[in-house]
């Protein structure tokens, strides 16, 4: 395996996604993890076309059976624009009903693991939201049975046996047999009815999830089982980095009093008029917001721990000075991207802050102050300064890498403003090139949706430990608080903290 780091060497990785492709990977984790049989890994692995819109010109692969092509231009489509409005709307109504029906009240109710509390909210509202209300109804211990699964991820993933992980292995069994039950009966509610919208919703989920079922039912050679572990697929990606990102969003307020202040004020100004009880939040206000994705994007910043790796499928690459063979893996690590102290800023001597800490206003451009922003000032203009016409790719432009408006009247234009622009190569939770992640929108939107309304909602606080341990960490100045994430699950997006006690009660803002 090939490590490839620095901003101009994975931007050239990336200017090139028509050679490189991550494939061998994926079929990697679908065999493993997924349980993709033999006939499903066959067919996957014999497209060879790539995943741009255009074939590789050595493939011979029929258009409708470009799966990797197919699966990551339906996700594209509908994970965006009007598709992800729809979608947030879903989420954001499954969520206020999963927090409506929690309860709380004034006094303090505990729990020895936040992850697992968030897990319990967020989880199934994203499956009503992508799924429709009808997949829990009909499987109420998928939940259970998908956390089950995911604690043994990186035993599947090394291709641990059933013998040694048989509660793991059971679970997944179970959880790819539901989603069988559920196509079959989401089909039985179709055939032969004129559905309206929100009956198409309820029997068979979002747009997102009709567009995969028409996609796949175009593969003649994809069964039923190949099905099952695609979708397993999407569950596991829709949720495990979301749910992860948001518990560490939640420890960064509960720790920072002054910058939950700052995330409560720009939610409150992106409330909209709702007649229920529990506030109602304007996304596309939210999202424009710059210290909430500010801190947002400093959560993925610290907390990703992705390796991004892709091979050349068809020949051999030249990279610079050194030949890439064909078929040899090629890593590109998010974390040493993130911990690259030669281009973050760090800020001031006076105020600095390293690289393996949380400084909320990492992101945010201060129109007064030219050393302000993601970029040490040096480093962002020879970065200005060399960026000629061939360093303009089409990937340097994608809209995570460019800035996100602040379009509305409350802003003042002296106030600082978040960018991601100029980080093509350097912030990369979501990947980049063909392969850029096609979900970032909307987990983007439903983080911040998240975080904005369990805080406002929620008063949360971190359980003091009476332990000697405890005590003498105290004593030495070591911060109890400085939460470490679970590097059992290095390279598979943003870790899970470890264990972190809490309390809550119903806030008193509500």
């Amino acid at each position: 395996m090939y490590l490839i780091s620095g901003p101009s060497n994975i931007n050239l990785i990336w200017r090139n996604s028509d050679t490189f492709t991550p494939k061998a990977i994926q079929l990697m984790g679908m065999r493993n993890i997924l349980k993709l049989k033999p006939n499903g890994a066959s067919f996957c692995e014999s497209d060879d076309s790539g995943r741009g819109p255009r074939p590789h010109p050595k493939s011979n692969v029929e258009p409708e059976n470009r799966i990797w092509f197919h699966t990551h231009d339906t996700s594209a489509r509908y994970l965006s624009g009007l598709h992800l409005n729809s979608l947030s709307s879903y989420f954001q109504y499954h969520l206020k009903n999963r927090i409506g029906a929690l309860s709380l009240d004034n006094q303090w109710s505990e729990t020895t693991d936040l992850y697992s509390l968030i897990f319990d909210i967020i989880f199934p509202t994203q499956i009503e939201a992508l799924f429709g209300t009808s997949f829990l109804s009909l499987n109420p211990n998928f939940a259970s049975d998908f956390r089950e699964f995911h604690r043994g991820l990186t035993y599947l993933l090394r291709g641990y046996p059933r013998w040694l992980i048989p509660k793991t292995w059971r679970a997944r069994e179970r959880c790819l047999e539901d989603i069988k039950k559920w196509h079959i009966e989401s089909q039985k509610q179709q055939d032969g009815k004129i559905l309206s919208g929100e009956e198409r919703y309820i029997s068979y989920g979002s747009d997102y999830i009709r567009a995969r079922k028409h996609m796949h039912a175009k593969m003649k050679l994809l069964d039923a089982d190949a099905i099952a572990s695609s979708e397993l697929g999407v569950i596991w990606a829709a949720n495990s980095n979301i749910i992860t990102a948001i518990a560490w969003f939640i420890i960064e307020l509960v720790k920072d009093p002054a910058l939950l202040l700052k995330v409560r004020a720009e939610t409150a100004f992106s409330v909209a008029s709702d007649p229920d009880s529990l506030l109602h939040i304007n996304i596309n206000k939210l999202s424009t917001q710059p210290f909430v994705q500010s801190a947002y994007a400093e959560t993925l910043r610290l907390r990703t721990y992705n390796l991004l790796v892709t091979t050349s499928e068809h020949a051999d690459f030249k990279f610079r000075d050194w030949i890439f063979p064909k078929d040899q893996m090629v890593a590109i690590s998010s974390h040493t991207a993130h911990m690259d102290a030669g281009v973050w800023n760090t800020g001031s001597n006076c105020a600095n802050h390293p690289l393996d800490t949380f400084w909320a206003e990492r992101f945010l451009n201060s129109p007064s102050n030219p050393l302000d922003g993601p970029l040490k000032a040096e480093y962002a203009s020879r970065r200005k300064l060399g960026q000629a016409a061939k360093s303009q790719d089409r990937f340097q432009d994608d809209t995570h890498t460019r800035d996100f408006p602040t379009n509305n009247a409350s802003i003042s234009p002296n106030s600082p403003r978040f960018s991601l622009a100029g980080l093509s190569g350097i912030w990369v939770p979501f990947g980049g090139g063909y392969s850029l992640c096609p979900g970032r929108h909307l987990a983007k939107e439903e983080i911040l949706l998240s975080v904005a309304m369990l805080t406002a909602v929620i008063e949360f606080d971190f359980i003091q430990d009476d332990s000697l341990w405890y005590r003498l960490r105290g004593l030495l100045g070591k911060m109890i608080r400085d939460f470490k994430p679970d590097m059992r699950y290095f390279g598979m997006g943003v870790l899970p903290p470890n264990e972190v006690r809490i309390r809550y009660k119903k806030s008193k803002l509500e």
